[in-house]
């Protein structure tokens, strides 16, 4: 069956989440953070200003001398109903697709690094040039942005229902990195020159991520023991003993279990094929 003859209208329904009462929620990592955004919003909007205390402003980026603790808390400094219903929408609909695809950690990953760098840039080009950071930076724009990145590369084939239409999700994404800058820029001038900035940088959050996670898999295969390192060893009795011709192959099973099936060297997955060929023998 074509894709043209699949039913997509419910492209994004049951993406490792539950369904409760008809709503389908998204994963618990992305559930986590839309609750985290909620309250954060409830707090900050609800909390008066003193003369000598802004909170808002302290947790944002913007104007002459942001705070430096605004490079971490920025991503949970919302004030504007609108802006908390644009990420709560990014997270249940991209948010979701990526943790079901890649996990709840790469889906945090990409959140924090797409936030540290947005804040960091835009900190500092307010501190440079203030005038460039009228606007505020009050909302996740880099992990928004690292997100995007993420499902350019890793689901752009992907359709999903938006509006009653079907959009892939390469398509959504280009038309997010159009849309959403030229109504900044169009509200706030170059005003918005550092949240952009910042905005953009925080999409460097993908290969930075992907990077890390390649080189913990490599150190991993590197630290796992090959066939004459490792001798496992055996019980002073066992049930069953394999055939003579049928190599032992219990550390190869334990480091599947550990690792899957791809931490497996060339030379552990011909042992493997050996012993299953020995058993099908043994059978027959």
């Amino acid at each position: 069956m074509g894709w043209r003859d699949r039913d997509y209208a419910h492209a994004w329904e049951g993406e490792g989440g539950r369904v409760v009462r008809g709503v389908h929620l998204p994963p618990r990592g992305t559930l986590a953070l839309i609750v985290l955004h909620v309250l954060a919003f409830l707090v900050v909007w609800g909390l008066p200003s003193d003369e000598g205390l802004d909170v808002s402003a302290l947790l944002a980026v913007s104007g002459p001398a942001p705070h430096p603790l605004a490079i971490l808390a920025h991503p949970v400094a919302t004030t504007r109903l609108g802006t908390l219903a644009l990420v709560v929408f990014a997270a249940w609909t991209l948010g979701a697709r990526l943790e079901s695809r890649f996990g709840t950690a790469r889906l945090l990953a990409l959140y924090v690094c797409g936030n540290l760098l947005a804040g960091a840039v835009c900190f500092a080009i307010a501190g440079w040039q203030p005038d460039l950071a009228a606007a505020d930076l009050s909302f996740p724009a880099g992990a928004l942005v690292a997100w995007c990145v993420s499902a350019w590369r890793g689901l752009a084939d992907e359709f999903f229902s938006l509006f009653g239409r079907l959009l892939t999700v390469a398509k959504a994404a280009a038309l997010a990195a159009v849309i959403a800058p030229g109504v900044v820029l169009l509200l706030n001038g170059r005003g918005a020159s550092a949240l952009l900035a910042g905005a953009a940088v925080g999409g460097v959050a993908h290969p930075l991520v992907e990077g890390l996670a390649a080189l913990r898999r490599r150190r991993a295969r590197r630290r796992s023991p090959t066939p004459t390192e490792h001798r496992p060893t055996r019980p002073a009795t066992r049930p069953s003993q394999p055939a003579p011709d049928e190599p032992d192959i219990d550390d190869i099973l334990a480091k599947i279990s550990r690792q899957g099936l791809d931490s497996l060297t060339q030379a552990e997955r011909d042992r493997l094929e050996t012993a299953r060929r020995a058993k099908q023998r043994r059978r027959s």
